[in-house]
């Protein structure tokens, strides 16, 4: 169960096993957890064992597919040692709780942050995340880029842990999104391309905190 205390999750969208090691070893210990997409799902064959030593991992495969076909990634997934997994809520509320039964923290992806999510995920945010809560998911995955959606789905859904991503290359702000009750950022770029990763991280969970007082 994902349990937030720095408001940070890293992107860790990497394809080199020394660098995902050396990110590990430089800010492994302050952020809450690491969400592992395709980039290294696919070129770093341990990627999740490597991660799941040393925190929370979540499986960004915005799964969307069939119940049995779901149940299956997700017991694969967690044999792994992951503890999370996006998923896609528009294929039905079966096929998200096939994922929610597998035991793993299922967070629905409700809108995205790229500008051609407006034509179909953005205006559909609504149902999608009411489709969410009846088949039992932890959480949304919630742009930083999109506050709307964000002000209106935490209104409707106080309990529900929320993550956004989209903050700093993108243009997502940590400090705004936290005021408006996110629970943490995921955040890649920054991180990783910068020459000082745990002093960037670092001022982000600083500056995601100011937004909490």
């Amino acid at each position: 169960m994902l349990r937030i205390e720095n408001g940070l999750i890293l992107s860790a969208d990497i394809n080199n096993r020394e660098k995902l090691l050396q990110i590990l070893n430089e800010i492994g210990d302050i952020v809450d957890g690491v969400k592992l997409g395709y980039i290294p799902l696919l070129s770093i064959k341990d990627c999740i064992e490597i991660v799941s030593e040393k925190t929370y991992v979540l499986a960004d495969i915005k799964i969307a597919d069939i119940p049995a076909t779901n149940e299956r990634v997700c017991k694969i997934l967690k044999e792994r040692g992951c503890k999370g997994i996006t998923a896609h809520p528009f294929v039905g509320e079966d096929s998200i709780k096939a994922c929610v039964n597998s035991g793993l923290d299922v967070f629905s992806v409700v809108d995205m942050t790229h500008s051609g999510a407006e034509k179909f995920l953005t205006p559909l945010r609504e149902k999608l995340a009411s489709l969410s809560v009846s088949s039992g998911v932890r959480g949304f995955i919630v742009p930083a880029t999109r506050t709307e959606t964000i002000r209106i789905l935490r209104d409707k859904y106080p309990d529900l842990i929320f993550l956004s991503p989209g903050v700093g290359v993108q243009g997502g702000n940590a400090y705004a999104v936290s005021k408006l009750g996110v629970d943490a950022v995921i955040v890649g770029r920054s991180i990783i391309n910068s020459k000082n990763p745990r002093k960037v991280a670092e001022e982000i969970i600083e500056e995601f905190r100011r937004g909490k007082n």
